[in-house]
């Protein structure tokens, strides 16, 4: 009884998952349209255990009547098998699993071939009686028997629906509302499957909005998306936070949780409230036409993942994609939906759609309530611009958020100016955006550059007077050692000169005099007082 219940709760979790979003619905109906011999229940079990299914059978209709084998070591699917007294499971294998042996046959997978496209076309109009526009191609007939069949079965499903409204969203809904809303939804998916059957690419005629209605189904109890079993296969992080610590309060209402470190990624999904309805799966463009803002406060963070080097969009969305969350609340990537990347410190919002994805500006910001500027200032003023400024774009590196400042009167003819949050200038003349030159100066101005020291100059070593006379040469030394009082005043300069004139025999020395009266004239005039040569040295000059 044990595997029995476990492939119960396999079953209740795959259809969670399967009406969590729109992308997780149509990929059920990408197994069911190839398996469409079989009930719902079991192409839901074909679908949570082998999505890629294409043809099959229990093992004694593959020996017994195909004469093929099932390869050593295949899985089987398991079913619930309900026909008997108490339920139990039974096992079915795909083509995949099996080879022939000898008289062995291959089964015929049906397909339509474009030259076939015409007669499957006169065909339907014969049977369905369709005639005029809807008989024009294929697609169109298509749809045409699509929305008959959703009518034909519309009042007994609305039986069915009304017992599992209770604990839903679709609580908020009158009843003419979700009876319009589950013809839609019935109408489409009843398309989508027959167009996929006949070799067509239904999204070529539908949207992924265009089945947003299926998560009004889901209960609101249901589990709380923790994507833990995906964090842990694929070595991420789970958490709710988006900026290294220190830098501001970028996850206020998220609940707190881990913080987002360098080279990481969060995916941001609506929150399942009715509010968010109508804004659910919709293209940025037709948010854009209904002048409808991406506000942070309507999303959740839903997981947190480390990306790989030369990890873009792009390459993340394609991971997601082949190894979804497995959790109902986590449904795969779907338009609406807000992938913010941590690149080197240069955090982006991208808003996702159905193809590619549209920046967002302003979907993260820092929130301090000391900041001079935010994404929604208007009627700045800039020291030393004329005119006032309002908040165009914004980007977030390494912690800090820079705003792109536009003229409010000249717009995109006058060069942008870009900001930080307390209104000092970063960078001037700006035309293209925050691009690559824009960004470095940035960095520039939160790493400065620096400033390499000056050389410290040598100093030179404390020397004793008797060497300084010996540094200062031959002459100097020679005169100071004659007319200096003592040897310690030996230091290379002299400057010991005489209190009074000499007297050489009876007579006052002209030279001393002369000197003197020098040095007096050059203390009141505030000159440097001249210094006394030697005789042995003036006679040396002589010669």
């Amino acid at each position: 009884m044990a595997k029995i219940n476990d492939i119960r709760f396999l079953a209740r979790e795959t259809a969670k998952e399967v009406s969590g979003s729109p992308r997780d619905g149509m990929g059920y109906l990408d197994t069911a349209s190839r398996l469409y011999r079989y009930p719902f229940s079991d192409t839901l079990l074909i679908h949570a255990q082998r999505p890629d299914a294409t043809a099959c059978a229990e093992l004694e209709v593959w020996n017994e009547q195909m004469r093929r084998w099932v390869n050593r070591g295949a899985k089987g699917i398991a079913l619930i098998d309900d026909t008997g007294p108490r339920r139990t499971l039974r096992y079915v294998f795909d083509v995949s699993d099996t080879h022939p042996v000898k008289g062995g046959r291959t089964p015929y997978l049906w397909r339509l071939k474009k030259e076939q496209q015409e007669m499957l076309l006169n065909h339907l109009a014969d049977i369905y009686g369709l005639s005029g526009e809807d008989a024009s191609d294929l697609p169109s007939a298509l749809r045409q028997i699509a929305e008959e069949m959703a009518a034909d079965s519309l009042e007994e499903a609305m039986d069915g629906i009304g017992y599992a409204i209770p604990g839903t969203f679709l609580e908020e809904l009158d009843d003419d509302t979700i009876r319009v809303e589950f013809r839609t939804l019935l109408t489409n998916s009843a398309f989508y499957s027959l167009a996929r059957r006949c070799g067509l690419e239904p999204m070529e005629y539908l949207e992924e909005a265009d089945f947003s209605s299926i998560t009004d189904y889901q209960r609101r109890w249901g589990d709380a998306c923790t994507c833990q079993q995906y964090a842990e296969e694929n070595g991420a992080a789970h958490g709710s936070g988006v900026l290294p610590a220190g830098s501001g309060n970028l996850c206020a209402g998220t609940g707190g949780g881990s913080v987002m470190e360098i080279n990481q990624f969060a995916l941001y999904q609506l929150k399942n409230i009715p509010e968010n309805r109508m804004i659910r799966y919709r293209s940025y463009k037709t948010l854009q036409e209904q002048h409808i803002p991406v506000r942070y406060a309507n999303y959740e963070q839903v997981y947190l993942g480390r990306m790989k080097k030369g990890d873009t969009p792009d390459t993340i969305r394609k991971r997601l994609g082949e190894h979804p969350p497995r959790r109902s609340a986590c449904h795969s990537l779907s338009v609406s939906d807000v992938l913010v990347l941590n690149s080197g410190g240069e955090i982006t919002a991208y808003y996702v759609e159905k193809e590619g994805f549209v920046v967002l500006a302003g979907f993260l910001r820092l929130g301090s309530s000391s900041a001079l500027i935010s994404y929604d200032t208007t009627d700045f003023h800039i020291e030393g611009k004329e005119g006032s400024w309002l908040a165009y774009d914004s980007i977030i590196i390494d912690g800090w958020e820079f705003f792109l400042m536009e003229h409010t009167v000249y717009g995109a003819q006058a060069a942008n100016v870009v900001l930080d949050s307390a209104g000092n200038m970063v960078a001037d003349n700006v035309f293209h955006g925050f691009d690559g030159t824009v960004k470095q100066q940035i960095w520039e101005y939160l790493h400065p550059p620096a400033k390499e020291p000056e050389p410290e100059k040598t100093k030179k070593p404390v020397m004793e007077n008797w060497q300084k006379a010996y540094e200062n040469g031959e002459y100097l030394r020679s005169a100071e050692i004659t007319e200096e009082q003592n040897y310690n005043m030996i230091d290379g300069r002299m400057n010991n000169l005489p209190n009074k004139p000499r007297k050489i025999g009876g007579r006052i020395s002209v030279l001393d005099r002369l000197h003197l009266k020098q040095a007096e004239i050059a203390r009141k005039s505030g000159k440097p007082v001249p210094q006394m040569a030697t005789e042995e040295e003036m006679e040396r000059r002589r010669k």
